[in-house]
């Protein structure tokens, strides 16, 4: 790591370069909207990097009240506190967006999070940041719809 740069500094170009390489992937446009499915540290990368990318309406879901919070005071962002059923919440993502948004980012890695996501949208990028000992990450885009 550069001497100029403090372990907090360094530890943020990490969730930013998945961030950025997601959304770079994701081919989001200006106006579109997109969900992004947790608020840690790579969800608000996430986040920072779709609203430089020009989207207009993000919608955050998270199970933590707390980051969902967080997220709220870094950017202009809707927040949803997702539901155990899937389904549901792929539902109030859709009300909170006035409809399917464009893009789905999965930035929590967990089978509720990319589920949900399916539900939800037509176009679905997903990055496994912390696979399974034995299996290769993997980008995947999905057309369900």
């Amino acid at each position: 790591m550069p001497e100029n740069l403090t372990m907090e500094e360094g530890a943020l170009i990490e969730p930013w370069t998945v961030g950025v390489y997601a959304v770079e992937r994701s081919r989001i446009t200006v106006g579109q909207k997109c969900v992004i499915i947790g608020a840690g540290a790579v969800g608000v990368m996430v986040f920072l990097a779709a609203r430089l990318a020009g989207a207009v309406d993000i919608c955050v879901v998270d199970i933590s009240k707390p980051k969902l919070e967080l997220i709220s005071k870094v950017g202009d962002c809707k927040t949803i506190l997702a539901s155990r059923d899937c389904k549901e919440t792929a539902r109030s993502i859709e009300e909170c967006l006035g409809g399917k948004p464009d893009v789905a980012f999965d930035a929590s890695c967990t089978a509720p999070g990319i589920t949900t996501a399916i539900y939800v949208i037509q176009y679905f990028y997903c990055k496994i940041i912390w696979p399974p000992q034995g299996i290769e990450p993997k980008i995947t885009r999905v057309t369900t719809g």
